[in-house]
């Protein structure tokens, strides 16, 4: 049964909200509070929704959804303007006579057999007369180096010209267009040679001997200036027989349209707000002030780790400079140059920076860059001349224009003034503008933080604004952000908070915390992703071990761990030096114990970086519930007990050693200060958003009303209390079930210093009870166990409907109309092929060839290297790249005229529900009307306007409703009715229907979900008893009135 939720006006009471952000779901809970302790569980929801990126978002390979469409525009606009520049040459070579009258599409093919047929005469065999039809324009192109050619055999060359005219670099590329680019210039200064190897004058020549049986003509990478030079070369030529035609004038306005590229649009409206300007933008990071600052704040941040004594200090103040002075100079340094630098040996200290994933220093990339092109000229410049550089590299757009800046006024060389025509800089935009580096510098060279420069530049940046009602919309309050993922979890964040704050009023307190997917960088997934890959591959062969060696077939995950942390230290305790053998690690009785280097109760750290075997007497009797420092400084053991960890193996054994040294670790107190608020920049954005609602996270009273918690303790406390228990009998967390996030959102309501001292009090309990972990933790309040069962199992999940018009409108792949009827014909890669394609494609000698060569080859994707071949006319072999095969497809038209094609609709929006009536009135059945995302996208385009949903009907028709993905179903009666969400919808060719639900709360993949009672026809709905509502942002559920 569904509980109809209703939204009451604002209760007589303080609350709690918490709130547990993913990626593509948020997790709300609101906790009743009495002077501030917490007193009960109010109400609790889940928002589903889809991220922000398309792809797996975990391992990082996810990409924004606008991509595609992005690109496609792109093709589209780049089509567009290559259409209308040859429509211009066009009509500049008709104005001048060398092109007869009509339209391209119908003049060009004509004028080609014409000219084809007049040249054809003069061939010699049958094999040089298909060659020329091969390569008549090019043909010409050639001829009109020695000859004088007739005007329209001119026109027709240098319409040529027009419609390839090679690639143009661009300065302004992405870096992995740089790398394309490089791949591409390279292949261009290939074809360079041979062109002048071979002789030939130009490329049109050069192309024009070659035989196209033997080689390919097209799909070659050529360069803008091969055309231009072609162009000047035919030019010369021709103008010397037709001086009167070939004016200057005319020469200047064919050159203009036919290789004039437009400067790319700015997209200086698209950098972000500098975070302490927020009237200025961003600066790039490839001026000298932002690698600087870079620099400056990695110094500033670098620790020195003595590998001896575990002692941790800051750099002194002669080694910032000796490293600060060495990292001006160069565009990065290895952590093994920086320590030789400083005067270490390799193993005698350790940066902080390894510890945390760092590879290298980086240093100031765009002065070593710049300084290998001018030499020492750059570092005799002033600071302004070398920033006027940058400048110059940084907007001049146009490679020889910045050659001749280099050559004219900067005096390099002229290799010198190339190289810098091509010089890359570090893309993208720092987080502070100009204005922000130039006060912020200042406090980094006296080797502050960012956080403490940021304090004295800028002391009243944390003062309290104006408290907002609601959360303002996202392009209100925060314009400038881009990131996808953040952007949507903080769109549908409002939607819930608001909604919250209508019915309850603002919260007291908002606790948050965001999923590490949400806070990683799309680096630091795809690091992530490489890393648990790794992991994984570990665990399969120490599960191949276990099997061999103890004969355990089913290992468990503590199992695996074990024997992990077995190969780590080499088959010996630590602690002790004995040695472990697979008996007394898994036997009945192990002797041996996993144990936590720095204690659980002091840490909270659960890690495999924590944790370590130790001979279970030893463990329990003299290391105790202490660090190792500090049960063995003061013993002669404790060089022994370092020397076998500095034997430990795996990317983690420098870490365990820094634990094993560690003369103190940090306080309890600090633990939960640095837990309780998270830095991250997705964290921060998100409590900033909040903070809106309170003119801060700080209000004007001192209040923090907006905390993050990194998310370390959740799982403690949530298992503790026995959540899990809620939506599994078993224990274990459910991630099948949406409604998990609701719990976690409890949990992380209840993150307060004051649960984090009680968890360390229950851990401390648990170890001098040998429970696993934690001892009884109370709960927060009596009845908290049944009363947050009955708020989790009646609330609704909430799903946000996809109705926007947006996206693919059809298939991309074009079809040609076959003579049989209801057939389709495309042309596709013959090693793309299926074997049932195979059979359809339409030649008869083609598909004969291609099976052929599939038996021989066994595979169709061994045909890229090795296509089948036909004998042409000519005697020679043909090879068969791509085929045109028949398929039965149900297409639509778009398109007009020339332009139109045959497509097969993409996604579906929506279904219209109509019922069909008798003679009284009653409904005998319903049907469904499917409505693509084409048919959607013209009722939208068409004017007047027309409605995206129809609800007219005949005369014996009522409308009922339409469906979209995400949208709210009820079936069964009133007193039984169960909430249902739209999941697919679907029209087959003969125009049946079908509706594909799923409970809302099932978070399982659709294959993974039975089918049964999930798929339904408009009628079966109709006996169900269906009727659409709506579920608000926070689950209340109301009648539709579609």
């Amino acid at each position: 049964m569904v509980r109809k939720q209703t939204a009451a006006g604002q209760p007589a009471f303080d609350y709690i909200l918490g709130l547990d952000l993913g990626a593509s779901s948020i997790g709300w809970a609101v906790i009743k509070t009495s002077s501030g302790t917490p007193i009960g569980l109010a109400r609790a929801g889940v928002r589903v929704f889809e991220a922000g990126l398309a792809g797996d978002l975990e391992s990082g390979r996810a990409e924004p959804r606008n991509v595609k469409r992005r690109l496609a525009r792109q093709a589209r606009r780049q089509t567009d303007r290559r259409r209308r520049r040859l429509r211009r040459v066009y009509r500049i070579l008709q104005r001048a006579g060398l092109l007869p009258a009509g339209e391209s599409g119908d003049v060009i093919p004509a004028l080609d057999g014409q000219l084809f047929e007049v040249h054809a005469a003069a061939t010699k065999s049958e094999a040089e007369r298909h060659r020329l039809a091969q390569v008549m324009p090019l043909w010409l192109r050639a001829r009109a180096l020695d000859h004088k050619l007739e005007r329209q055999e001119l026109g027709r060359a240098l319409f040529h010209l027009a419609q390839r005219r090679g690639f143009l670099s661009n300065r302004k590329s992405a870096p992995k267009e740089d790398e394309d680019e490089g791949k591409l210039k390279h292949s261009i200064s290939e074809l360079a040679e041979e062109v002048t190897g071979s002789g030939a004058r130009t490329l049109g020549e050069y192309l024009s001997r070659l035989d196209p049986e033997e080689a390919r003509i097209r799909t070659r990478p050529t360069s803008r200036v091969m055309y231009e030079s072609e162009f000047e070369a035919i030019w010369e030529t021709q103008a010397r027989y037709a001086p009167q035609l070939l004016t200057e004038a005319l020469r200047i306005e064919l050159r203009e349209a036919i290789f004039y590229q437009r400067p790319l649009k700015s997209a200086a409206g698209l950098i972000g707000a500098c975070e302490l300007e927020p009237d200025r933008h961003r600066a790039p990071w490839a001026l000298l002030d932002a690698q600087r600052f870079r620099l400056l704040q990695m110094a500033n941040n670098t620790r020195l780790i003595d590998l001896e004594t575990g002692e941790e200090r800051p750099l002194a103040g002669s080694e910032r400079e000796r490293l600060v002075s060495a990292l001006e100079r160069q565009a990065q340094m290895t952590f093994p140059a920086a320590k030789k630098l400083l005067g270490f040996k390799p193993k005698q200290v350790r940066f902080n920076l390894e510890v945390g994933g760092e590879a290298r220093f980086l240093g100031n990339r765009s002065a070593a860059a710049i300084a290998e092109i001018f030499g020492e000229q750059w570092w005799n410049m002033s600071q302004g001349q070398r920033e006027a550089v940058v400048e110059d590299v940084l907007t001049i757009e146009s490679e020889d224009a910045l050659a001749h800046r280099g050559f004219h006024h900067w005096k390099l060389s002229r290799r010198a003034a190339d190289a810098l025509a091509v010089v890359r800089l570090q893309p993208g935009y720092c987080s502070f503008s100009r204005v922000a580096l130039t006060k912020l510098l200042p406090h980094l060279e006296q080797g502050l933080s960012v956080a403490e420069a940021c304090d004295l530049a800028y002391p009243d940046r944390r003062a309290s604004a104006v408290p907002h009602d609601e959360l303002a919309r996202l392009e209100e309050a925060l314009p400038s952000l881009r990131n996808p993922v953040v952007g949507r979890v903080l769109t549908e964040l409002r939607k819930v908070v608001n909604a919250i704050v209508r019915a309850y009023g603002k919260p007291s307190v908002v606790r948050i915390e965001l999923a590490r997917e949400v806070k990683r960088s799309r680096r630091g997934r795809e690091e992530a992703a490489r890393r648990m890959r790794q992991q994984e591959q570990r665990r399969k062969v120490a599960a191949a071990l276990l099997l061999q060696d103890a004969g355990i077939e089913h290992p468990t995950r503590d199992d695996i761990e074990r024997v992990l942390l077995w190969q780590e230290c080499g088959g010996q305790c630590p602690y002790t030096g004995k040695p472990i053998s697979f008996g007394k690690l898994f036997g009945p009785h192990p002797e041996f114990d996993v144990e936590h280097i720095l204690p659980f109760s002091r840490s909270f750290d659960n890690s495999f970086v924590n944790k370590t075997l130790c001979h279970a007497e030893e463990n329990r009797r003299i290391k105790t519930n202490r660090t190792p420092y500090e049960a063995y400084h003061d013993t002669p053991r404790y060089d022994e007990i370092l020397g076998r960890v500095r034997a430990f193996s795996g990317d983690k054994a420098r870490e365990k050693l820094r634990r094993f040294q560690a003369a103190e670790i940090e306080g309890l107190d600090e633990f939960t200060s640095r837990e309780l608020n998270d830095t991250r920049w997705a964290s921060r954005l998100a409590a900033d958003y909040l903070g809106t609602l309170f003119g801060g996270r700080v209000d004007a009273n001192g209040t923090l009303r907006v905390q993050v918690s990194s998310g370390q303790l959740t799982s403690f406390l949530r298992g503790a209390w026995e959540l899990n228990r809620v939506l599994s009998s078993n224990g274990a967390k459910s991630r099948e079930d949406h409604r998990h996030h609701a719990i976690d959102a409890v949990t992380i309501a209840l993150t307060a210093p004051g649960a984090v001292k009680a968890l360390s009090d229950s851990s401390e309990k648990a170890w001098a009870q040998r429970r696993r972990l934690f001892s009884h933790l109370a709960t927060p309040w009596p009845n908290f166990d049944p009363e947050v069962r009955d708020v989790i199992g009646g609330l609704n999940v909430s799903h946000r409907a996809d109705r926007r018009v947006s996206g693919a409108l059809h298939d991309e792949t074009l079809y040609g109309i076959a003579p049989e009827k209801g057939a389709v014909v495309v042309r596709k890669p013959v090693h793309a092929l299926t074997e049932r394609e195979a059979h359809g494609i339409v030649d008869e000698a083609v598909r004969t060839a291609v099976q052929e060569k599939r038996r021989l080859l066994g595979d169709f994707k061994k045909l890229e290297q090795d296509p089948p071949t036909l004998i042409s006319r000519a005697g020679k072999r043909v090879p068969i790249r791509r085929v045109r095969i028949r398929k039965h497809e149900r297409v639509v038209r778009v398109g007009k005229g020339p332009r139109q094609r045959q497509v097969i609709e993409g996604s579906n929006h929506h279904i219209e529900i109509v019922a069909e009536v008798d003679a009284e009135g009653r409904e005998t059945r319903w049907i469904g009307r499917v409505v693509s995302m084409l048919q959607a996208s013209v009722r939208l385009a068409s004017h007047p306007p027309v409605p995206v949903v129809d609800r007219t009907v005949g005369g014996e028709e009522r409308f009922k409703f339409s469906l979209c993905r995400g949208d709210g179903v009820l079936l069964g009666d009133e007193e039984n009715a169960k909430l249902w969400i739209v999941q697919k919808l679907s029209a087959n060719q003969t125009g049946a229907t079908t509706i594909v639900l799923k409970p809302p709360a099932d978070a399982r993949k659709v294959n993974e979900i039975p089918t049964q009672g999930r798929i339904h026809s408009p009628n079966t709905l109709r006996k169900a008893g269906a009727r659409k509502v709506v579920v608000d942002p926070v689950g209340t559920v109301r009648d539709a009135r579609d």
